[in-house]
C-alpha cells in the first residue's frame, strides 16, 4: 500500500464515496496514511465532510454558477469544511492545501477558482437560517421526524446528530497507569487527554484496533456527550 498525505487519502475516499456509492466505514478501514495521527485527521475530515454536505454545497453554490466537476466539488467541500468547521486548520491553510491538492488529482488547472470560492465562503459563511442547511439534514428526514417526535422533540435533538461521541481508553491497572498510557500513544502519535476520572480522551478518527496500546492495556467505551459523566463507563477490559 502506497502512504499518502491524509488530505489525499481523504479526496480519494471522498471521491470513491460520491462516484461509487462506497461505503463509508468501510472506506476508511483502508486509509493509506502514515500514522494514528494522520488517520485521525482524515478520518474526521471525511466523516465531516459527509455529516455537513448539505450545509457544504449550499455555500459552494452560492459562490459559483453552472454545474461542476465532481472532483472540484469534492475539492470545495474538504476546502469548506476545514475553514469552517476544523479550528486547528487556519483558513489560509485551508484554502492553500486544497489549491495545491487540486494539482495533486489533476485539478490545477480550476485552482484560481478553487482559491477565490474559498476564501469567499470564509468571509461570507451565511446561509438561510433553516433547520435543514443548519444541521445539514435532508427535508424529507426533517419531515418525518416532526411527524413522528413533534417539532420540540425534533428542535432539541437536531443540535446533537452531528456530534461524535467521544472516544474513552481506559488503562488496565494490572499493566499501566494513565501517565503511562498516554505516553505509549503520544509516541504512535496519538495526543490523548487526561481526564480527571483516570481515563484518557482521544480525538474521533484514532484506530483503537491497530494501535500497539491496544494489544496490552486498553478497552474501549463510547459514551453520548450528555451523559457523560453521569453514566458509568461499561467496558470490557484486555
Amino acid at each position: 500500500m502506497t502512504v499518502k498525505s491524509p488530505r489525499l487519502a481523504a479526496f480519494e475516499t471522498l471521491y470513491k464515496i460520491q462516484q461509487e456509492s462506497a461505503y463509508s466505514n468501510l472506506s476508511l478501514d483502508h486509509l493509506p496514511v502514515a500514522n494514528g495521527q494522520e488517520r485521525a485527521f482524515a478520518t474526521a475530515l471525511v466523516r465531516g465532510v459527509l455529516e455537513r454536505q448539505i450545509t457544504l454545497d449550499a455555500l459552494v453554490d452560492k459562490f459559483t454558477t453552472g454545474r461542476l466537476k465532481p472532483k472540484v466539488r469534492v475539492l470545495l467541500r474538504m476546502g469548506a469544511y476545514q475553514a469552517l468547521y476544523m479550528d486547528k486548520v487556519p483558513v489560509p491553510a485551508a484554502v492553500n492545501e486544497t489549491v495545491e491538492l487540486a494539482k495533486t488529482v489533476g485539478q490545477g488547472y480550476y485552482g484560481r477558482m478553487i482559491n477565490a470560492v474559498l476564501r469567499q465562503i470564509a468571509a461570507d459563511p451565511d446561509l438561510p437560517d433553516t433547520p435543514m442547511l443548519r444541521y445539514s439534514v435532508p427535508q424529507p428526514l426533517l419531515a418525518m421526524w416532526q411527524k413522528t417526535y413533534g417539532a420540540d422533540a425534533t428542535a432539541a435533538f437536531l443540535p446533537y446528530i452531528n456530534g461524535r461521541a467521544p472516544l474513552f481508553l481506559v488503562p488496565n491497572p494490572l499493566f499501566v497507569t494513565p501517565g503511562q498510557l498516554q505516553e505509549m500513544l503520544a509516541n504512535e502519535g496519538v495526543q490523548a487527554r487526561l481526564l480527571p476520572e483516570k481515563v484518557l480522551t482521544v480525538d474521533d478518527g484514532f484506530d483503537v484496533e491497530r494501535s500497539a496500546a491496544f494489544q496490552k492495556v486498553i478497552s474501549m467505551c463510547r459514551i453520548c456527550p450528555a451523559t457523560w459523566p453521569a453514566l458509568p463507563c461499561r467496558c470490557a477490559r484486555v
